[in-house]
């Protein structure tokens, strides 16, 4: 298993009242989702990394938007 999603899953677990371990499926569902929102907006830092100019940056980052928004409404209902 890859070790971002082993993270994410150890997110997920909580104990219930009666002692009972409970694996959150749905919020494991909304970290993998806000994962890849996050992937689709650079920050300053990672686009230095990669040699991308400011312009190409802002491109980059409202092509990025777009799609971002796209599957927050998909998922979650929700147009920003």
């Amino acid at each position: 298993m890859n070790e971002l999603i082993r993270k994410l899953a150890e997110q997920c677990w909580d104990q219930r009242l009666d002692g009972q371990l409970h694996f959150d499926t749905e919020h494991f569902a909304f970290l993998i989702v806000q994962e890849c929102i996050s992937l689709l907006t650079l920050t300053e830092e990672s686009a230095l990394k990669m040699n991308l100019s400011e312009h190409m940056l802002k491109l980059f980052n409202g092509i990025g938007n777009q799609y971002a928004n796209g599957i927050k409404e998909h998922f979650f209902g929700v147009e920003e």
